[in-house]
């Protein structure tokens, strides 16, 4: 909210059902936030590239310790920097400021701060090539074969 008063080029997307405060609403009437419908893997991937940053804001205790790393790397592969909670999975991931970003509550103005004023090509391409090497071709058919 804070950062959507200071700058008024800042948009949120929001995809899926989300509960939004009533004090984001006026962002709602002139047209700084949208609602997104669910979408199909294909068309969500379309609305990740088309995003500067990928949040992934989560509550952190057990349920979301057991979370996948989807988010991210969805969101790596088109080229779009996350910046995420402070989860078990991204913080074995994510080096912070590297190839993303990690948040602490209290932590999330600056950390969209950071990434709005500062360079997003760099960590945007260390997170795809992150992706490309643990999430797909041989990387990934290696993890499936120690699996079974």
């Amino acid at each position: 909210e804070k950062l959507m008063q200071e700058d008024s080029r800042i948009k949120l997307r929001l995809v899926g059902y989300l509960d939004i405060p009533q004090r984001l609403q006026k962002f709602f009437n002139d047209k700084r936030i949208a609602r997104i419908p669910l979408q199909n893997y294909l068309d969500l991937q379309v609305k990740i590239a088309e995003c500067d940053i990928n949040l992934i804001p989560l509550l952190v205790n057990e349920f979301t310790h057991c979370k996948s790393e989807l988010k991210y790397f969805e969101a790596a592969i088109v080229g779009t920097t996350s910046i995420a909670s402070r989860t078990f999975i991204y913080q074995e991931i994510i080096q912070d400021g590297v190839n993303g970003y990690l948040a602490a509550a209290g932590e999330w103005y600056e950390k969209i701060k950071t990434l709005i004023d500062g360079p997003k090509a760099d960590i945007s391409q260390v997170a795809n090539n992150y992706a490309k090497d643990n999430y797909f071709g041989e990387s990934i058919l290696a993890k499936i074969e120690q699996v079974f």
